[in-house]
């Protein structure tokens, strides 16, 4: 019994080193920026939404280490988070439909059709590199949760993650 206990500790132990080390692997391969953002300029029709939040970001733009063809951009409120999802390129100037979605007591997929435009990135797209150290994104959304006619802007200030 003692060698058999010996033997699945080992094997154990083996899975939780790899285990440990794959993050750290994956995790250095992606390129995203983190910091806060404002969310402000609510239109009436948002649900309640009003005033100016500050909340959380996260940004992985396509095209930079392994993060592939999609764009990403997240807010983290203290109880809620919304995504927007862009299949394709990078977020641009025109508003571009994304998938959207947000995180409260449940995952709940947006309904409307949402769109995302960034108004001003520095630095731009162009000389956007995986050692950037910091990002300025300002922009739109139109369409939130089951509100079409919402509109809000944001304005985020991101650090390179390293």
């Amino acid at each position: 019994m003692f060698r058999l206990s010996s033997r699945l500790a080992s094997a154990f132990a083996a899975f939780l080193i790899a285990g440990a080390a794959l993050p750290g692997a994956v995790s250095a391969q992606t390129v995203e920026w983190r910091g806060f953002a404002y969310l402000s300029d609510f239109s009436q029709n948002c649900g309640g939404w009003a005033g100016t939040a500050q909340v959380n970001a996260r940004f992985r733009p396509s095209g930079i280490g392994s993060n592939g063809d999609s764009s990403r951009l997240s807010f983290f409120d203290r109880f809620y988070a919304m995504n927007f999802f862009l299949g394709s390129g990078r977020f641009t100037r025109s508003f571009q439909q994304v998938d959207a979605g947000g995180l409260g007591s449940g995952i709940y997929h947006w309904p409307v059709e949402t769109r995302v435009r960034v108004t001003r990135q520095t630095p731009n797209n162009t000389a956007l590199r995986a050692t950037t150290p910091q990002v300025l994104l300002v922009g739109q959304v139109r369409g939130m949760e089951d509100y079409p006619d919402c509109t809000f802007s944001f304005r985020a200030t991101l650090l390179l993650r390293e």
